[in-house]
C-alpha cells in the first residue's frame, strides 16, 4: 500500500474542511472568521498539515460529524444475512482480498458484473460469490508474483 505523500494529505484535509463547511451551513465570512480564529490564517491554502488538523478538530466541536463514506476508503460491505454463515465467510475473504490490494468493493461488484450479470455482490447466488472470490483470490496471487518479480 503506497503511502501519502504531504501534499495529499493535505489536500484530503482541505476536502474534508470543505464538506465540513456545507454541511456546518457556514457562509464565507464565518468560515474564514473560524480561520483566522483558530490557526491566524484565513484560507486553508496558508495552512500547514497541522494547522488544517486543527480546523477539521474545531469543526468536530461545532458538531460536524464526518459521514461513514468520508471513513472508509474502501466502500460500504455488502450486507449478508445472519442465516447463512458459508456466505458470510465468503465476503469475509473478499472483504479481505480488496483490503490488502488497497481496492474498493466497486471492485468487487464489477466482477460479479462481468462474471455472472449480476449488478451487485448482493444479487449473486452462493455459488456464483465463490466463485467471484476465487477469480478475486487468482488476481491476487498473480500481482502479488508481479511484485515479487519486479514486472508490472
Amino acid at each position: 500500500m503506497a503511502l501519502l505523500t504531504v501534499e495529499m494529505q493535505m489536500s484530503a484535509l482541505t476536502r474534508k474542511i470543505k464538506m465540513a463547511q456545507k454541511q456546518l451551513g457556514l457562509d464565507d465570512g464565518t468560515y474564514r472568521d473560524i480561520l483566522k480564529r483558530v490557526t491566524g490564517k484565513d484560507s486553508t491554502t496558508k495552512m500547514s498539515l497541522i494547522e488544517r488538523e486543527k480546523i477539521i478538530n474545531e469543526f468536530k466541536k461545532l458538531g460536524w460529524k464526518p459521514s461513514a463514506a468520508a471513513k472508509s476508503k474502501h466502500g460500504k460491505k455488502p450486507k449478508v444475512s445472519t442465516d447463512k454463515p458459508s456466505r458470510q465467510a465468503v465476503m469475509d475473504k473478499i472483504e479481505a482480498i480488496l483490503t490488502d490490494m488497497g481496492l474498493h468493493w466497486n471492485y468487487a461488484h464489477g466482477i460479479a458484473r462481468g462474471m455472472h450479470k449480476k449488478e451487485k455482490l448482493d444479487f449473486c447466488t452462493d455459488e456464483e460469490l465463490h466463485k467471484v472470490m476465487q477469480g478475486m483470490a487468482v488476481y491476487q496471487n498473480r500481482q502479488r508474483k508481479k511484485s515479487r518479480t519486479g514486472r508490472q
